[in-house]
């Protein structure tokens, strides 16, 4: 291989120094192998997607699911949006070489120890997969089976709970073409509240963007796939009626449900980011005192940036006559 491609260089390059760019690195490969690695396994699978936009009930939601046996979700991935851009971009090389720039962006990220597993470990795995079997698809599907096994061995299926995601989904949708999304809503007013209150937002202004800009793109998504493939969730529901809803969720994605998953906050330790400040609730039950918490947290001048701000969008979303 090492030679084809020296081959190739030398009748096409030379010694040009354009060659030493990654762009042409991978047309060389691209021309010497003929062919490159696929987007798409044979036989699909078929994970779910928790989606919208952050600090909507998104974990809690991830810790009741997680008390199905069968089920397993690992912390935010934050990286698999790159990941997967990477991939189109270099599907030509080496198979270690694609394996290693794949976990390498999980490896970087400063979340990643969370999931508290061995990624070279997982590279030493990944390397050998079946050359039939060498796609995308199956090497995400492989990296998530890895945790699974370390986390939960009883496991069936996973999901992902990462709300970055939202501005990914093409890119989901292109890889797990018989995925499931669940879409998580909250009142806007009480999504910038929190994001305020955690500190991952410094003003109304922009807190009210990022919800607005997660709504918007996971429900265009959603009438794209269809109800199949997408299930809206509002956190009202949840902490309201949470057997109700659930049972929604189980039937969505042709699970059972269990009375443990109403017992979300056991069992959490385990989880990798559960202890996380901004995830302090977790550890207690399910409660309604989250719901219109924007009425005292945000002053008057942030109650009225976000209400003109969200004023549509809040609207039809039912939080607004």
């Amino acid at each position: 291989m090492k030679r084809k491609i020296e081959q190739f260089v030398e009748r096409n390059y030379g010694n040009h120094p354009i060659f030493y760019s990654l762009h042409d690195y991978g047309l060389a490969l691209k021309h010497a192998v003929g062919r490159s690695h696929k987007i798409n396994h044979k036989e699909h699978f078929n994970p779910f997607f928790i989606i919208g936009s952050g600090r909507s009930g998104n974990t809690l939601f991830r810790t009741m699911l997680t008390q199905k046996e069968e089920i397993v979700i690992p912390p935010e991935s934050f990286v698999l949006g790159k990941a997967i851009r990477k991939y189109k971009m270099t599907r030509h090389m080496e198979w270690e070489d694609i394996c290693g720039l794949f976990i390498s962006f999980f490896e970087r990220h400063h979340g990643f120890p969370r999931w508290g597993i061995d990624a070279r470990e997982f590279y030493q795995e990944a390397i050998k997969i079946e050359k039939q079997n060498r796609n995308l698809e199956y090497l995400i599907h492989s990296f998530f089976s890895f945790y699974g096994k370390k986390k939960k061995p009883s496991f069936t299926r996973w999901g992902d709970k990462t709300p970055i995601n939202t501005f990914s989904l093409k890119l989901l949708d292109q890889v797990f073409p018989d995925s499931q999304f669940i879409h998580m809503i909250r009142d806007g007013r009480d999504v910038v509240s929190s994001y305020l209150d955690a500190g991952l937002y410094d003003n109304a202004s922009k807190a009210s963007e990022r919800w607005m800009n997660s709504i918007h793109t996971a429900k265009l998504f959603g009438d794209k796939v269809g109800k199949d493939r997408y299930f809206e969730v509002y956190y009202e529901d949840l902490v309201n009626k949470p057997e109700e809803t659930l049972q929604g969720v189980c039937n969505f994605l042709n699970i059972s449900f269990e009375p443990s998953m109403l017992n979300h906050f056991q069992g959490i330790e385990g989880l990798g980011d559960t202890k996380l400040p901004h995830h302090k609730n977790l550890a207690k039950p399910v409660n309604k005192s989250s719901i219109g918490k924007w009425k005292q947290r945000l002053t008057e001048e942030q109650q009225t940036i976000v209400t003109e701000k969200c004023k549509p969008t809040l609207h039809q979303l039912g939080y607004l006559d």
